[in-house]
């Protein structure tokens, strides 16, 4: 049985462009990447995957790598909302030690996933602080919507 960690190996090291490791639960790493670019980008993933090579990682199967490694590792919903709404399974994949053998592929190190924000995502729907706090005030106690049920 595999035993996950969370702690890093002693010699982790990352290269330029990438920081800021943070778990998100045990084996499972978010680390925060420069923004995505294009195709240099797909070759900074190449060159994190050939970095990794040389640094035991048997208990962290999984590294995401993001804009906001600190968000992925807020809470477990950051995690999945970021990670599987900006990857792309055929364009976004690594893995450390990646090989091809009879048509399929796999890693003998950890699986890479790229959930940067790239340019043809929509962009982030993020509250309005106004219209946020009218809603609470609706609904909190002595509101005009104060245990309102919908029925």
């Amino acid at each position: 049985m595999r035993k996950l960690t969370t702690e890093l190996p002693d010699n982790f090291s990352l290269p330029a462009g990438f920081s800021e490791p943070q778990f998100i639960q045990p084996g499972l790493l978010a680390i925060k990447a420069n923004a995505f670019s294009g195709e240099d980008s797909r070759n900074d993933m190449q060159r994190l995957a050939k970095h990794l090579e040389g640094i035991n990682l048997e208990h962290i199967p999984m590294i995401i790598v993001g804009d906001d490694s600190a968000f992925l590792a807020q809470t477990t919903n950051n995690f999945v909302w970021a990670t599987f709404t900006r990857a792309n399974p055929s364009h976004d994949i690594y893995g450390v030690r990646s090989f091809t053998e009879f048509k399929h592929w796999g890693c003998r190190g950890p699986l890479l996933i790229d959930a940067r924000i790239k340019p043809h995502h929509a962009p982030e729907l993020v509250p309005d602080k106004a219209v946020t706090n009218k809603v609470d005030r609706l609904f909190s106690k002595g509101g005009e919507l104060y245990n309102w049920s919908g029925k």
